[in-house]
């Protein structure tokens, strides 16, 4: 019991995580956007690839925080299945 309620709590805090780096690479497209509509700079300069460069960054993260919730979440199933 106390082994599946660590898992749980470690599969929360990868959610969280997960949450807060999704919301970041949304916020970042939205400011990537947003500045290049309105011609602040353009889409090949310097600014804008770094912005893009986060968002990749970001995506990256997201997917592997996923990948270690579905991780975390085998490994719930399983302790629940042996118990």
């Amino acid at each position: 019991l106390g082994k599946r309620k660590l898992l749980f709590e470690k599969r929360r805090q990868v959610s969280d995580y997960a949450l807060i780096f999704a919301m970041s690479g949304v916020l970042l497209m939205i400011i990537e956007t947003e500045f290049s509509m309105s011609k602040l700079y353009l889409k090949s300069s310097i600014p804008s690839y770094l912005i893009k460069s986060f968002i990749t960054l970001t995506s990256l993260i997201l997917v592997t925080l996923i990948l270690f919730y579905y991780a975390l979440e085998v490994q719930v199933s399983w302790k629940i299945e042996i118990n």
